[in-house]
């Protein structure tokens, strides 16, 4: 079900050398199953290109590769760019992607982080790039994330009122293992990540959790970070 392997089954031929999209808009929203709320990702004022988009046998002998790029602004406030590299001959998903984030307050992300992760941030972002390679099953890569005042908010879910409530505890003994600041003396923290996709959701699904695993990497501590993913 990814966006490469729907064009092959397009019953028409299909050729596209190049197709420019400018002031669009693109949404991503997942309902958590532990507390049914909806996460919510957009990008809005897209601009882009789609190169060499084709189910036809003859082009893709030739050039099998489509090759994606766009710049727009997540949630409305935080510019961002990225290029995929998606292969259309291969018989397992194969894509490349590379992406990067500017500044923003953590904060906006909240309508992500509080359904899905029962989390809300704090802080200032200052850039986030990331280097992703995926297929049908999984994404691994590197990724840097630069910020600082970092704090966490945990919650959970009042099973009678359905609110999300903070957890105050957890927030402060989760703050007692978060790095609060990168660069930190000096350093410089990257993180390498490496997420197995749930085949019954969709490929931004995968680019999401796989960014969040790497994200997890940096701001906490690394047996922390660990212990963590194999608790989920």
């Amino acid at each position: 079900n990814y966006p490469h392997q729907l064009i092959s089954k397009i019953d028409i031929p299909l050729f596209f050398q190049q197709i420019k999209f400018v002031n669009s808009y693109a949404q991503y929203r997942e309902r958590s199953s532990d507390t049914k709320k909806v996460g919510n990702i957009f990008f809005s004022n897209i601009s882009g290109t789609v190169q060499n988009l084709t189910n036809m046998k003859d082009k893709l002998s030739t050039n099998s590769i489509c090759r994606v790029e766009g710049t727009g602004l997540l949630l409305g406030v935080a510019k961002c760019n990225t290029k995929w590299s998606l292969y259309l001959n291969a018989n397992d998903g194969k894509f490349d992607m590379t992406g990067k984030i500017s500044t923003m307050n953590l904060s906006s992300l909240v309508v992500a982080t509080k359904p899905l992760a029962l989390t809300t941030l704090q802080g200032n972002l200052n850039q986030l790039t990331f280097d992703m390679k995926g297929d049908d099953y999984q994404a691994n890569g590197d990724i840097s994330m630069l910020y600082n005042n970092l704090k966490l908010e945990s919650f959970s879910l009042d099973e009678d009122s359905k609110i999300l409530k903070e957890k105050k505890l957890k927030s402060i003994i989760n703050n007692t293992f978060v790095i609060n600041d990168n660069p930190k003396n000096g350093n410089t923290r990257v993180a390498t990540f490496s997420f197995e996709r749930d085949i019954h959701k969709s490929f931004f699904n995968l680019i999401w959790k796989s960014i969040y695993d790497g994200v997890q990497k940096i701001i906490l501590n690394k047996k922390v970070a660990e212990l963590k993913k194999k608790l989920k």
